[in-house]
């Protein structure tokens, strides 16, 4: 049987394009799973960047940007995380962002034992990704010298997620087992064969998000707004005023609050929130290149 991805090669970016070593290391989650690893390694590279990807994906899906790095001289590692994509875990189930990030961090300290400790490391997050990546550089800022954010999770509209706050909590007291219907995707990006994409790639859980896993993802999101002034590390934001996720103005706002002397902001007025499906990924990698390399 013909693979699935095959007629999706040249429609979106990361179809066809596979993390040449997988489980290259031997990891398991907080909670006791295997987790997925991947890697595009160079013996002499320029740096190290780590991969997290966003909710209900996996490190598939980010290949296209992986590969773009590995071309340019870095050394890429990435994970799936518990539930999601290769890795073993109930689909989709976060009952604390704090376990994605220890298994992060983990994943973080196993990498960096391979490769000279003076290199320096970034990390790049989409959407919860981005939440993991910011959370990481609170528990050790010094360990990185730059954050790449793909439309991060920082928060949705504050009366949106007071209201939706109040209603997970009480619907993950009375009914724990509950899904929330998925969304169409044709929103997600305005790559018209992403829709297609997403129903039909397998590594992605398409039966909706458990109702506690919402209410853990708003947790950790409120975790990190508190903290926002006391990320220091330096960073770049890229987010969209087309994505129906991720609040622009409450990204501006994150921006604007964070601590860091060195913190970029691009925005596309027409950017969906599926950045690495958008048209515009290639122009968008160029300038994530040129700020990496300003920092190493």
């Amino acid at each position: 049987m013909e693979e699935w991805w095959k007629k999706y090669v040249n429609l979106i970016p990361s179809a066809g394009i596979f993390y040449p070593e997988e489980n290259w290391c031997n990891l398991s989650s907080s909670q006791g799973y295997r987790i997925q690893t991947y890697r595009f390694s160079h013996s002499h590279p320029k740096g190290i960047v780590f991969m997290f990807h966003g909710l209900r994906s996996n490190a598939e899906y980010l290949s296209y940007i992986s590969k773009f790095l590995y071309e340019n001289g870095y050394t890429v590692l990435a994970m799936d995380q518990q539930g999601h994509g290769k890795s073993e875990g109930p689909r989709s189930l976060i009952a604390s962002v704090n376990y994605l990030i220890d298994d992060s961090l983990k994943y973080i300290e196993k990498g960096l034992e391979l490769y000279d400790r003076n290199l320096p490391v970034f990390l790049l997050g989409e959407s919860l990704g981005g939440c993991i990546s910011l959370q990481l550089s609170l528990r050790c800022p010094e360990a990185f010298r730059g954050l790449i954010l793909l439309a991060p999770a920082v928060g949705v509209s504050q009366y949106g997620e007071g209201i939706a706050k109040k209603f997970t909590r009480f619907v993950s007291w009375m009914k724990p087992n509950m899904r929330l219907i998925s969304r169409s995707q044709s929103k997600a990006s305005k790559n018209p064969s992403f829709p297609d994409w997403h129903r039909d790639n397998p590594l992605i859980d398409k039966t909706g998000l458990p109702i506690i896993s919402a209410n853990a993802l708003l947790q950790g999101l409120e975790d990190l707004q508190k903290q926002v002034k006391n990320i220091i590390v330096p960073f770049l934001t890229i987010q969209g005023g087309k994505d129906y996720i991720i609040s622009a103005k409450v990204t501006q706002w994150f921006v604007k609050q964070a601590k860091s002397a060195d913190k970029n902001m691009i925005f596309y007025d027409n950017l969906y929130h599926s950045i690495g499906a958008e048209p515009e990924i290639d122009e968008i990698l160029q300038q994530i290149l040129n700020w990496m390399s300003a920092r190493i």
